[in-house]
């Protein structure tokens, strides 16, 4: 072993020892500075001042020496020196390599000599080529593998060409923390040679995202990167592909919402935005991306039209933007539910039969019908809606299992249907209840509530709060919204409208009568405040539980009739998003990110099947497993979906056809994936994610290969950082004790000799 030890970072030891230099330098200017003048005058002071001169000399060479020495050892510490065992690359003792290769999106950047992927893929190669003979060698992924089972290290230079090569793009995000782990459960395998870590990356910020600790630094062998990052960093990418509501209705127009980013460059990029339903394309945009960072929202507006009558449809599509050098972020893919009419029932005090406008009979839940109202024409929203507007007694389970919602209002009591409507929401259902009409607090909270087991969010008083105009003789004091407690909800906050606009909007309708709600702090611990009257301590408007697999909601005052003036203000929208919401939380979410394990979940009727996956890009399908998740959830899992775009899973009955692509699948979907949209902001790591690991860890960055130098394993602590740092302190408080003693010398001499 060499007794020169060996810097992380060499920088720091030649700025160290450059200031050293510049020290002594700076004294030598200083002694040239005075220039001697004969006086005879003076010469009788010469003897007087010939001791102070010597103590002067001596305290400045001994300041020079430490103040040197401070300089020199301070550089040393923060170049990180260790002793290697002196083995390198070009020594003939074999070693054990860990090349770790990131294959994290950021790597298919397209530079002119190829992806940043194959460029770490071909320097891996040729660094195995000059390892010495005998060498073991160890290739690791980044990330989009399964790593419960690390692999044996390699002998075979082949073999290691081979497992390079099977190395692919993930469509996800690397993590230093996780390639460390991975590069030690390499370093466990028992080869009995020095060991050193090479990570091939483009140092992507997202990679250090996640600092990187002691404890999972610790007994880290050397490690040395090398740099593949571009030149340049620049990309722009489809960031998110989403629909107004996160469901669509079938032959109702809907908004699709794309949004497109960029990150780096120096002048603008025009690009063009597609947008494609089933691999149709249904319109294009062009956008001015500015340099630097920049995001856009387009819109496009496209009508979905499925022949299914009930149940969930999903709809492919995908947005692309005009390809650059990483073009995987270029597409993003989605599957959007598409509704063949919206799966609520309606219940209130008249009901289809009884309503009748003409003589005033309107039912509570009209002015929320409307509301919800399609674009089709009358006739077929009429048929649509005909069987789900109905009275209280005409509710009936076989209603209830065609629907995702249930809106209860204007009803005086819920009679026998507590139970009906408890099971409809434990299984997963939505139930809005509503004031207004009939409704009695009293009858309510005796039948309803239950001490929690009904379907009562919370417990009311039986009493009332305020009063309707007819009801009142004098004069009328109206409740407002509170705005403050709105905006604990996301919910009801617009997007694109600041929450001046959102204060105005909300403050116009006025309440006039509410149900009162038991806001006792016993009573308010078991359902969430969503909205309140006057302030965000005034009484509760909207409240809601969960109850089993769903949710109850309710809303304190009525829909349609003279409690509020809320369907005669625009605040009205409140209602539709709120009953949109409610929908879209009983529909499952088919758009994923890429990750090791999803898990999909069947129903009843396919479970005695064949599942068959087909992966994007690929004509082929593939069996799946099915089994249960846990005692309740059965269900298939894909593993490593790591590649972006649409997965169709399908399940067949078993005494099929073999030739399963032209038989009816008994049930069948689609889920889309994509990687993180972080992923594909390439913005480089800074010298501050780099030196924190370089504090446990021998850490050398190189450009390529051929720099690389493997120092074998390290035989003393590289923490010697640590101890040079306490010799400087040492240092540097002999100076300030060699600059008291000497003061105090001077003050003892100062007075000269023929003073006496």
């Amino acid at each position: 072993m060499s007794w020169l030890p060996t810097f992380g970072a060499w920088e720091f030891a030649a700025a160290g020892a450059l200031g050293a230099a510049t020290t002594v330098l700076i004294h030598l200017l200083n002694r040239r500075r005075h220039r001697v003048l004969h006086w005879g005058a003076m010469a009788f002071l010469q003897q007087a001042a010939k001791r102070n001169r010597r103590v002067i000399q001596v305290r400045d060479a001994v300041l020079l020496a430490l103040r040197t020495l401070a300089v020199l050892l301070f550089g040393f510490a923060l170049a990180r020196p260790y002793y290697g065992s002196g083995e390198t690359i070009s020594g003939a003792k074999p070693i054990h390599a860990i090349l770790v290769i990131d294959n994290s999106l950021s790597m298919s950047y397209r530079a002119l000599d190829g992806s940043l992927l194959n460029k770490a893929k071909q320097s891996a190669k040729d660094l195995g080529r000059q390892l010495p003979a005998g060498s073991s060698i160890s290739v690791i992924a980044g990330c989009g593998i399964d790593r419960s089972v690390p692999q044996e290290p390699l002998l075979d230079l082949q073999a290691v060409d081979a497992e390079v090569d099977r190395i692919e793009i993930a469509d996800t995000a690397a993590s230093i923390g996780e390639m460390l782990a991975a590069a030690q459960a390499a370093a466990a395998f028992e080869t009995n040679q020095p060991q050193q870590i090479v990570l091939f990356t483009d140092l992507q910020a997202t990679t250090w995202e996640v600092p990187v600790g002691p404890a999972d630094s610790a007994g880290l062998v050397p490690m040395q990167i090398v740099d593949v990052s571009p030149l340049r960093r620049e990309n722009a990418w489809v960031a998110a592909v989403r629909v107004e509501n996160g469901f669509a209705e079938s032959r109702t127009t809907s908004n699709i919402y794309v949004t497109v980013a960029r990150r780096g460059g120096n002048t603008v990029r025009q690009a063009d935005v597609s947008l494609l339903v089933d691999e149709q394309l249904v319109g294009s945009r062009s956008v001015s991306l500015e340099a630097g960072q920049d995001s856009q929202v387009v819109t496009f507006e496209h009508t979905f039209v499925t022949n299914a009558t009930g149940g969930v449809t999903y709809v492919p599509i995908k947005a692309a933007i005009t390809p650059d050098r990483v073009t995987i972020d270029d597409v993003r893919h989605c599957v959007v539910p598409v509704l063949p009419q919206l799966p609520i029932v309606f219940v209130d005090q008249f009901g289809k039969s009884g309503e009748d406008v003409r003589r005033g009979k309107i039912g509570e839940t009209r002015s929320l019908r409307r509301l919800l109202r399609s674009e089709r024409d009358d006739d077929l929203q009429e048929i649509v809606l005909s069987p789900r507007f109905i009275a209280l007694a005409e509710l009936d389970s076989k209603l209830l299992e065609q629907a995702k919602i249930a809106v209860v209002a204007g009803v005086s009591t819920p009679a026998d249907k507590v139970s009906l409507l408890r099971d409809f929401v434990e299984a997963g259902g939505q139930l809005l209840i509503a004031a207004g009409g009939e409704f009695s607090a009293s009858a309510w909270q005796e039948s309803a509530w239950l001490d929690g087991n009904g379907i009562l969010p919370g417990p009311l008083t039986g009493r009332m709060i305020g009063a309707t105009p007819d009801d009142t003789q004098g004069e009328l004091k109206p409740f407002l919204l509170s705005f403050e407690s709105l905006q604990k909800s996301s919910l009801l906050h617009l997007a694109g409208v600041p929450d001046e606009s959102l204060r105005s909007l909300y403050a116009e309708p006025l309440f006039f009568k509410a149900v009162e709600v038991d806001a006792m702090p016993e009573s308010s611990s078991v359902y969430r405040t969503v909205m309140r009257l006057d302030s965000p301590a005034g009484p509760p408007l909207v409240l809601e539980r969960s109850v089993g697999e769903g949710r109850v909601v309710f809303y304190a005052s009525g829909l349609s009739s003279s409690w509020n003036t809320l369907p005669l203000s625009n605040a009205v929208v409140m209602l539709d998003r709120l009953v949109r919401e409610m929908i879209r939380s009983t529909i499952s979410d088919r758009n994923l990110t890429a990750q090791s394990r999803i898990q999909i979940t069947m129903p009843v009727l396919a479970r005695d099947s064949v599942v068959l996956l087909q992966r994007p890009d690929d004509s082929k399908r593939f069996p799946l497993a099915p089994d249960y998740f846990d005692r309740e959830n059965f269900g298939v899992t894909l593993e490593l979906a790591y590649r972006r775009g649409v997965y169709s899973i399908s399940a067949v009955a078993r005494d099929a056809s073999e030739n399963k692509s032209e038989v009816d699948p008994i049930w069948d979907t689609e889920v889309a994936i994509n990687g993180d949209s972080i992923e594909s902001d390439l913005s480089k790591a800074d010298e501050v994610a780099l030196s924190t690991l370089a504090q446990d860890v021998a850490l050398t960055v190189a450009s390529s290969a051929d720099e690389v130098s493997f120092i074998g394993t390290q035989t003393t602590d590289p923490g010697i950082w640590w101890w040079l740092a306490v010799v400087v302190l040492v240092v540097l408080v002999a100076e300030t004790l060699t600059l008291v003693i000497a003061h105090r010398k001077l003050r003892s001499i100062r007075e000269p000799e023929w003073a006496a």
